[in-house]
C-alpha cells in the first residue's frame, strides 16, 4: 500500500474479520489500479466480477461502529455496521504524502440520497495536524466520501456506474445509467465505484504520524461497500 522504501511503518492493527481484508491484483480493467489492499464491509472475495448480483451482502458483527467514522456523517444518521479498521504508524522522509484509493458499493445507484449512506474515512494525526484529520475528500471540496456525496448525480465526474442491464432497480439510476454505463460488469461485482481519488497531507519529515483507514455500512449490514487502496 505504501510502496517504495520511503517510510518506516510500525504498530499495525486491524479490526474486523479476516474475510473483510485482502489484496487485489489485475485491477486496471475496472478500478484503474493494478494492485493494492482492499477493505470491505462484506467478503473481499465478492468483489470479483462479473456483476451478477444487485445486492451482494456479507454480514459481519465483529465491529459495529466507530466514533471517527460517525463524525463524517450528518447528524441523526443511522447506525454504522460491518466496520473495518486498519491502523498504523509511519515516519515519512518527505514533506507531502499521498495515497490513491477507490470507493465502491452495491448501494449504488438505487440507495443514493437514502439513509443507507455507507462511508469511508482516511484519518491522519501527528505533528502539525490538529486532532485526527480526514483526508478522503471529493476533489476540490471539504466533502467526505460516502454514497450520498459521490455518485451519478452532482459528482458524476468522479463516478463509474456498473449497473448491468438485467437489473430491475427502482429509483436512483436512470434508464441511461442502467442500460448504457455498465462497461466494467465483467470485471467487478460492485454496482458503482469512484474514479481513482487521492488522499494527501503535508507532513514533517522524520516525525511519526498515525493513519486510520475505516469503512462501514450505514443503516443496515446489507449491500457491501469497499475501498481499494
Amino acid at each position: 500500500f505504501l510502496g517504495g522504501n520511503c517510510f518506516a511503518v510500525e504498530n499495525i492493527s486491524y479490526s474486523g474479520t479476516d474475510a473483510q481484508k485482502g489484496v487485489f491484483r489485475n485491477g486496471l480493467s475496472s478500478v484503474n489500479a493494478e494492485e493494492g489492499v482492499i477493505l470491505s464491509t462484506g467478503n473481499v472475495r465478492d468483489a470479483v466480477g462479473p456483476n451478477n448480483e444487485a445486492n451482494t451482502s456479507g454480514k459481519f458483527t465483529s465491529v459495529k461502529g466507530d466514533s471517527d467514522l460517525r463524525s463524517l456523517l450528518p447528524p441523526g444518521s443511522a447506525a454504522i455496521k460491518d466496520v473495518v479498521i486498519l491502523e498504523f504508524d509511519f515516519t515519512p522522509t518527505i514533506d507531502n504524502i499521498s495515497f490513491e484509493y477507490i470507493f465502491a458499493s452495491e448501494e449504488y445507484c438505487e440507495y443514493v440520497d437514502s439513509r443507507f449512506n455507507d462511508v469511508f474515512g482516511f484519518f491522519i494525526s501527528g505533528p502539525g495536524i490538529t486532532g485526527s484529520k480526514n483526508i478522503a475528500k471529493i476533489p476540490g471540496t471539504s466533502t467526505n466520501v460516502a454514497i450520498n456525496s459521490v455518485n451519478f448525480k452532482a459528482t458524476k465526474q468522479y463516478y463509474n456506474t456498473n449497473v448491468p442491464g438485467w437489473s430491475a432497480l427502482s429509483g436512483g439510476c436512470s434508464l441511461g445509467e442502467i442500460f448504457t454505463r455498465a462497461k466494467f460488469k465483467d470485471d467487478i461485482e460492485f454496482d458503482g465505484f469512484t474514479t481513482v481519488l487521492t488522499a494527501e497531507s503535508e507532513v514533517i519529515p522524520c516525525e511519526t504520524y498515525h493513519i486510520k483507514l475505516v469503512i462501514g455500512d450505514v443503516g443496515d449490514n446489507a449491500f457491501d461497500s469497499a475501498v481499494f487502496l
